[in-house]
């Protein structure tokens, strides 16, 4: 498609493979990678038993998770700031197919979209509510990427590594609480650089199927339980 680069061999990272880059209307550069030989995959327990109120699954034993170092099992999702959020949207319809989940709207006006979750489309295969969420950047010279989120194997893996990353100083951006559009269980950190790094766990699911709902809430408001992110959290 216009704007995209030859079919060209990967020779400068790992694992070799070929790729196509492109770059978003506000110049972020996004590669389509095939071929990337994987690495080998990590050791990873089993995720934790849990007793519900009316489901008892965990019988004779007892846990005990620890404060450590969350293995994470993969990058599930990021966030997009974009100076047009229609622009962008359609610039990633266009070039892989993918589906709109859900709407964030303005405060009590459904019909102004300003950030749309977008899934993959497998068909009947269920894949995760979002593998990106596209916002309009209040400030149109102000876009990137908002943050990067990495999936957990359980509750007790992320607040774990949040209990962890407290004791060490790290610096909490907003966490521990359940999103309202995804309900994902989620942990936002900022790194020794300034990105924001989510953890998450317990996403929703979804295929074909599912029909998009709008939200119009400001963000502080995208909390259903635990920290509230501020209103600004998304300009």
């Amino acid at each position: 498609l216009p704007g995209s680069s030859a079919v060209e061999p990967i020779t400068d990272l790992p694992g070799g493979g070929w790729r196509v880059r492109m770059h978003t209307p506000d110049g972020v550069a996004l590669d389509g990678v095939w071929g990337q030989r994987p690495s080998a995959a990590l050791p990873l327990r089993e995720p934790h038993a849990f007793n519900a109120g009316t489901v008892k699954t965990r019988v004779n034993y007892s846990l005990r998770p620890k404060r450590e170092p969350g293995l994470v099992l993969r990058i599930g999702h990021f966030g997009l700031r974009c100076s047009s959020h229609d622009e962008t949207l359609q610039w990633f319809r266009d070039r892989f197919g993918v589906l709109d989940s859900d709407y964030l709207c303005v405060p009590d006006s459904v019909d102004q979209v300003i950030g749309t979750f977008l899934r993959f489309n497998q068909g009947e295969t269920l894949v995760d509510h979002h593998f990106m969420l596209i916002t309009q950047s209040r400030n149109p010279q102000d876009t990137g990427v908002h943050h990067c989120s990495f999936e957990m194997q359980d509750i007790d893996a992320l607040m774990g590594a949040h209990d962890h990353l407290l004791e060490r100083g790290h610096r909490l951006d907003c966490g521990v609480g359940r999103h309202l559009v995804g309900s994902q269980i989620f942990d936002y950190w900022h790194d020794s650089f300034g990105f924001r790094v989510e953890h998450y766990t317990d996403g929703d699911v979804s295929n074909i199927h599912y029909q998009p709902v709008r939200y119009a809430v400001a963000a502080d408001e995208t909390t259903q339980w635990g920290m509230q992110p501020p209103k600004t959290f998304f300009d």
